[in-house]
């Protein structure tokens, strides 16, 4: 992803992937990280890049991560994002 948050971003997919660590296979790290920087892009496409914050593209990234966890825990991820 390019945005001048790639900092923040970065350290906090850092902290996601040691807290995914068990949950994780090498297809599912993948899946999990395409669902990723799909929100993100969508989330740049529609914000102006002087009105985005680091704030809100951490929150996306949060946003993502708990929405992929629940689809976990329920038995629908990874299947369910490639239907």
């Amino acid at each position: 992803m390019i945005t001048p948050h790639a900092h923040e971003a970065a350290w906090l997919l850092r902290r996601v992937d040691e807290a995914f660590e068990p949950l994780f296979t090498d297809t599912i790290r993948h899946d999990f990280y395409e669902r990723i920087a799909d929100a993100v892009e969508e989330h740049l496409s529609f914000i102006p890049g002087n009105q985005n914050s680091a704030e809100n593209l951490l929150k996306v990234i949060l946003r993502e991560c708990r929405d992929v966890l629940g689809e976990m825990e329920a038995g629908d991820f990874p299947s369910s994002y490639h239907e």
